[in-house]
């Protein structure tokens, strides 16, 4: 899956199925954002990777799917250098 968008300061993003979508944890609204997926994610417990391909700041993954969370996935984005800029990540599992 991959993940494009302008970030200001903190965003998490919120994976399921073959579904994405984006919360503002601190800072201005986030813009242009698009999910293009390749393949769904699962509902069995897997881990997931990330990668960023365009962007300033930290990507991370906070939270894997798993039964406990309905099989969600859970990635922070986290651009701290005032204003905002744009980011491209990429989302693998297996």
């Amino acid at each position: 899956m991959t993940w494009r968008g302008r970030v200001d300061n903190r965003v998490e993003i919120t994976i399921r199925g073959n579904r994405c979508s984006t919360r503002t944890l601190d800072g201005n609204p986030t813009s242009g954002e698009t999910c293009n997926f390749s393949n769904s994610l699962p509902r069995y417990d897997t881990r997931i990777n990330v990668r960023k391909r365009d962007g300033r700041g930290k990507v991370r993954v906070i939270e894997s799917p798993n039964n406990r969370n309905n099989y969600t996935a859970r990635i922070e984005i986290e651009d701290d250098n005032g204003g905002s800029d744009n980011y491209e990540i990429e989302v693998e599992w297996n």
